[in-house]
């Protein structure tokens, strides 16, 4: 399968996850003979990144959906984390994040860093786009 964006490795290199041009999500076992297998058959996914330690998978859609989605493979299931931008004033939050781009774990598997497109508008009303 041809892939859509650049792989994701373990720390061991065991194995790497992405996307393929089908918008599924691969597995490639990098040792020994290697084995693809779709890890999710949706067809619904365009970005996608292993943990180092290979527990997690985060994957983001081809919506604009706001969200970065986790599965656990201890767990075995999904959890969606819908992304926003804080405020430094408690419990509010200015809003604008429309989605998720690049994808990467840290070091200790607990946290994604990731690059967002965000429109905000300032106190004129006018709208200000970052990110890609």
């Amino acid at each position: 399968m041809s892939m859509k964006r650049k792989p994701s490795v373990v720390d061991n290199g065991s194995q790497c996850i992405f996307v393929g041009t089908d918008s599924r999500i691969y597995s490639l076992n990098l040792t020994g003979t290697p084995n693809e297998t779709v890890v999710s058959n949706q067809t619904l996914w365009d970005n996608a990144a292993i943990s180092k330690d290979a527990a997690r998978l985060a994957a983001i859609t081809t919506s604009v959906d706001t969200s970065i989605y986790v599965y656990d493979y201890n767990l075995q299931q999904w959890k969606q984390f819908v992304l926003y931008n804080p405020t430094f004033s408690s419990g509010i939050d200015a809003g604008g994040v429309l989605y998720a781009d690049a994808l990467e774990w840290d070091h200790t598997g607990q946290y994604i860093i990731y690059d967002a497109k965000n429109v905000i508008s300032n106190p004129l009303g006018d709208f200000i786009v970052t990110g890609k």
